[in-house]
């Protein structure tokens, strides 16, 4: 009766950060609110990325795929929605037109674009008085949280 023995070496790399317990002290401290978010983006992972992000700061959010269902949710419950969160490229309807055509339904609905293009404005543009506040794509919780708030306080 032959045995064979085998020998495996594992190399792991020494953590270089400490543990993530600072990471949990910022979450906490991130703005959070209780407003009802509608989020309009066509990418399903983002999407439910970004939905879970913003749940988990306390928001009530309403997802849609495209600009066309974000209108039919808004045109549904034109009063309970207090801020749009939409990418700006998304089939059936885009962003631009999506803001325009839920503030004719909701004219005080607050508005967030996001785009993965850099040439969209870093600030919030002028659009007759009430402003777009554009979020640039890739962020993180922090900058969703922070743009978030901001918005719907103003």
């Amino acid at each position: 009766r032959v045995l064979f023995r085998s020998t495996f070496h594992v190399c792991l790399p020494v953590a270089e950060s400490a543990p993530a317990r600072p990471v949990i002290q910022l979450r906490l401290a991130l703005p959070q609110g209780t407003e009802s978010i509608l989020l309009a983006e066509d990418e399903a992972g983002v999407r439910s990325l970004i939905s879970g992000q913003l749940g988990g700061l306390g928001y009530q959010v309403m997802e849609a795929s495209n600009g066309a269902e974000a209108l039919q949710l808004a045109k549904d419950s034109p009063h309970s929605i207090n801020l749009l969160v939409s990418d700006v490229m998304m089939p059936k309807m885009g962003g631009k037109e999506l803001a325009e055509r839920i503030r004719e339904i909701c004219p005080a609905i607050k508005i967030v674009q996001m785009s993965g293009y850099h040439d969209m404005p870093q600030s919030p543009s002028d659009d007759g008085g009430t402003s777009i506040q554009h979020l640039q794509k890739p962020f993180d919780l922090e900058t969703l949280a922070l743009t978030v708030r901001q918005v719907l306080d103003q």
